[in-house]
């Protein structure tokens, strides 16, 4: 009887974790109206994003609980030409909660909600341009603080940085848990603060004869835009061997892995 449990457990096995691939999609929320919900040209876009989506076996969304970010990511999944499409979840580490332990006391938010008011002020001709580089300098500017707050009530983006690659260590091993072949989308909505951390704590892109990261990598990404999408793709082989490929923005970047051992052992 031992012996047959044993063989049980050796094909169940067998069928789980072979020849799998997983897109890990962490993807800012779409262009905001005025008012902070979804406008209608930010509607549009999350729609194309879902159409070019190739058809995988199952997708499944996870969210801020941030009503723009839900609607992106709902308008997402129903886009797309995959027909297993699982129930959307909310997650506290893609929430701009984890930005803020109180964003009506954040000062450095507000100094943010304040600049961003006035681009709302602007000729609508001029609004997208402003936005753009008010956008890149608060993004900059917060990810400057490093390990350090901004202010009592805002997070760092280390620690932002922290949260995020538990997410991203739990996900990473998902594939051992799927069927042979599967081929499965899963699309996190966010916020641009959450995937600015990412990319300065956890890639890296090689360049030539030398390794761009930190400071010096997002400086020449600038900003993290509407509907940017950092896109982990997690594969196995026919043995189970797993390798992780980052796509952003059309070019290859890498997973630090090193950086994100050590991010796991902070938190």
């Amino acid at each position: 009887m031992e012996k047959l449990n044993t063989l049980k457990q050796f094909e169940t096995k067998e069928k789980f974790g072979r020849n799998v691939k997983l897109f890990l999609h962490f993807v800012r929320h779409g262009e905001k109206a005025n008012t902070g919900e979804l406008s209608e040209i930010g509607l549009q876009h999350s729609k194309e994003f879902g159409k070019k989506l190739e058809e995988k076996d199952a997708i499944k969304g996870y969210t801020s609980i941030h009503p723009r970010v839900k609607k992106t990511v709902e308008t997402i999944i129903q886009a797309t030409k995959t027909e297993n499409k699982k129930h959307i979840r909310t997650r506290t580490e893609l929430s701009h909660t984890i930005l803020a332990s109180d964003f009506s006391k954040s000062k450095f938010f507000k100094k943010v909600d304040q600049k961003i008011k006035q681009v709302y002020l602007l000729p609508k001709q001029e609004q997208k341009k402003a936005l753009e580089k008010v956008e890149e300098e608060y993004q900059k500017e917060w990810l400057a603080y490093g390990e350090n707050k901004p202010d009592e009530y805002t997070a760092s983006p280390l620690e932002v940085a922290r949260n995020i690659s538990q997410l991203i260590n739990f996900y990473t091993k998902m594939p051992e848990k799927l069927r042979n072949g599967s081929r499965v989308d899963l699309i996190m909505g966010t916020h641009e603060f959450i995937i600015a951390a990412m990319i300065k704590y956890l890639l890296r892109k090689k360049e030539k004869d030398r390794i761009l990261k930190g400071d010096e990598l997002f400086s020449r990404i600038k900003r993290v835009d509407y509907l940017d999408d950092v896109n982990l793709i997690i594969s196995t082989d026919k043995e189970g061997r797993k390798s992780i490929k980052v796509l952003f923005r059309g070019e290859e970047y890498e997973l630090d892995n090193e950086a994100l051992t050590n991010l796991l052992k902070d938190s």
